[in-house]
């Protein structure tokens, strides 16, 4: 064996020690590693996709170093818009409009009173409560939801849903304002309500129309 075998195998016994290897290890964190592959990937993208792009380039790295933190920004606004979504969802399908047998008994007139006796206290909340519970009793009353005080809004929503999907889909938003001024910290204002009033009685007249509509279509 020459002397420079000797020497090369020497030399990679002394490589192979520990105190070696580790300058060899990948000791870069997750984030940088997710980088560097999130890069390489777009740079080879780009440079198939065009043919005047120089991976490596000062250019070739601006512009995957600004593709890459959009990226990050359109993944982060998602998730957070995702769990935004999650949240209300989970917190919409847990309310019970009724929550007194009291109010069951109320008729639809009487809930329209006490929503103008709060309007003119300016506790607009409660005119919104009020004009809300008036509404799901003119929906019970058109035959088209039946009203348990353990029903949450989620659920006359899915009701309303398998019967009238238009109507359904109005009612979601108008159960979402409801629940915001009811349960949110949000400040009611008086044109906020006047604009909750405007559109509960368009869904409740439009409603009123449809079923005179089909009454007649019956004879």
């Amino acid at each position: 064996m020459s002397d420079y075998q000797k020497e090369r195998e020497q030399l990679e016994k002394i490589l192979q020690q520990d105190e070696y290897q580790v300058y060899q290890q990948d000791n870069r964190s997750i984030i940088e590693k997710i980088y560097d592959r999130i890069s390489n990937w777009l740079s080879d993208l780009l440079d198939n996709l065009f043919q005047s792009f120089v991976p490596g380039s000062t250019t070739g790295n601006i512009i995957v170093v600004v593709l890459v933190i959009s990226i990050a920004v359109i993944l982060i606004l998602g998730i957070l818009a995702f769990t935004t979504f999650m949240v209300r969802k989970k917190k919409w399908s847990s309310y019970q409009p009724f929550e007194k047998d009291a109010e069951l008994a109320w008729d639809y007139h009487q809930h329209m009173q006490m929503a103008a006796t709060y309007e003119t206290e300016a506790n607009y909340p409660l005119a919104i409560r009020h004009q809300f519970l008036a509404m799901l009793l003119r929906l019970e009353e058109y035959q088209l939801l039946t009203i348990q005080q353990w029903k949450t809004n989620r659920e006359y929503y899915e009701e309303l849903n398998s019967r009238d999907r238009p109507i359904a889909s109005s009612f979601y938003q108008l159960a979402l304002q409801f629940e915001h001024a009811t349960y949110g910290e949000k400040t009611v204002q008086q044109t906020d309500y006047a604009k909750y009033q405007k559109q509960t009685d368009r869904l409740t007249t439009h409603i009123g129309h449809q079923q005179v509509h089909k009454k007649l279509g019956d004879h």
